[in-house]
């Protein structure tokens, strides 16, 4: 083989190992993470190409400059770079997709690493086996042979990764969404001087926490704030996570699964007394709650609600927060802690709206902001539902309802959350509509 021809089958190589770990960890990884869990995102898989693309340029640009150096430099190390980076490819590959991967949603609940240590010595130890295998392969082998064997699987991996996408696609329906129906923030403490029916749904305060708060409360202060409020210790509830516990809420029809969640969603609202009884009263109804609403025109039950086209407020942060999500997925255990963050930070943080007003956020300090601008301004008896963070992970609150710059904890939350009561009932009192709602 000439010179020329040897290099030409190294850049053959280089590039078919380049693009295999492009394509998998740019494209693949990302792609069969949103297709998998589509529901939860507010954006179009279409918001991820142009981000990963030029991701995965990069990437293959980088790995054959990484490999052609070394080659120049130290020609007899390219054998093991090689067999090392694509054994490293494999085993993120083999964690991502064949080894037990579920440490529970990141919905905000620190991860209690103690409990997989099994499992984390198991995933290093998959790493190694085959990160070594592999650099002994490349030793033991002829160069042009191993070299070859290269090609083939890298081709190999991305076709078989190209059907897993290509299947997912077809059962998920492309990467297009469905119209979007939200709530905004129109008529959000607008009331009436006739009559009003208020609902707070602060999430994750429970029973627990609220007696613990009080019975620890020596000087009585968050009992005070209590007083506009009723306690009921007897009670019991239907679902504890508030994917289900919000449609219960307005229909009172438990899940069965035997529909699809957008359609036990769908139901409950569309067949909701409650809701019926009000429109038919002709009562203001405002639903404000950031991503439990039907996809359809049902959603229009609630006057603050609105067909809407959302956007992403930024393409990089996007790629940022996916980056992390195939990290989580694809990193051996001891290094997924560094890719754990609050799933929800997605659609706080990234969605927007390219119309007029403005998206309802269930963020405590938002609500106590937007809270003080309480009118009376409301031709029709009113029904407003707020549904909010309450005492969710992650804890940002402090006991005086402000924000703090580090994280705090349940009971600090449950406090501040006491205080943003109290200071509600307080506006509604300021303006002389307490007694009517």
């Amino acid at each position: 083989m000439t010179k020329k021809e040897l290099i030409k089958k190294n850049i053959i190589t280089y590039l078919s190992v380049a693009l295999c770990v492009a394509f998998t960890l740019t494209i693949f990884a990302p792609f069969e993470l949103y297709l998998s869990n589509k529901d939860f995102f507010f954006f179009e898989g279409y918001d991820l190409i142009g981000i990963m693309s030029i991701a995965a340029v990069a990437l293959v640009i980088l790995i054959v400059l990484l490999l052609s150096i070394v080659t120049l430099i130290r020609k007899k190390e390219t054998p093991v770079l090689l067999g090392g980076g694509m054994g490293l490819l494999l085993a993120l590959y083999i964690q991502g997709n064949f080894l037990p991967g579920d440490y529970g949603a990141l919905d905000g609940i620190a991860i209690e690493w103690d409990k997989y240590i099994v499992r984390g010595i198991v995933s290093v130890a998959v790493f190694c086996i085959v990160i070594i295998a592999c650099i002994i392969l490349s030793l033991k082998m002829k160069y042009e042979s191993f070299a070859k064997m290269l090609r083939v699987l890298s081709v190999c991996l991305i076709l078989v990764e190209l059907t897993t996408l290509s299947t997912l696609y077809i059962q998920k329906g492309g990467l297009s969404k469905d119209k979007k129906y939200l709530s905004t923030t129109e008529g959000e403490f607008s009331y009436s001087e006739d009559e009003n029916v208020v609902v707070i749904m602060l999430d994750s305060f429970d029973a627990t926490v609220l007696n613990q708060v009080v019975t620890q409360d020596e000087s009585g202060t968050y009992s005070a704030m209590l007083k506009d409020y009723t306690f009921y210790p007897d009670t019991s509830g239907m679902y504890k996570s508030t994917i289900l516990a919000l449609p219960y809420l307005m229909n009172g029809k438990e899940y069965l699964n035997d529909c699809t969640y957008e359609d036990y969603l769908e139901a409950s609202y569309k067949e909701s007394g409650l809701l019926n009884k009000l429109k038919e009263d002709d009562w203001y109804t405002g639903i404000y709650n950031l991503n439990r609403m039907p996809a359809s025109e049902t959603t229009l039950m609630a006057d603050n609600c609105r067909e809407v086209e959302l956007s992403v407020s930024s393409h990089r942060r996007l790629g940022e927060y996916f980056v992390k999500l195939v990290g989580f997925r694809y990193l051996p255990q001891p290094l997924k802690k560094y890719c754990w963050f609050y799933g929800d930070d997605i659609n706080t943080n990234l969605m927007t709206t390219v119309e007029d007003g403005e998206l309802y956020s269930d963020v405590n300090a938002t609500f106590m902001e937007n809270m003080t601008s309480v009118s009376v301004d409301n031709a029709k008896k009113s029904f407003h539902f707020y549904e909010l963070l309450g005492a969710h992970p992650p804890y940002y609150m402090t006991a005086d309802g402000s924000i703090s710059s580090g994280e705090t904890d349940t009971y600090e939350t449950a406090k501040g959350l006491i205080t943003m009561l109290n200071n509600y009932a307080d506006g509604l009192k300021a303006n002389g509509i307490y007694d009517n709602t």
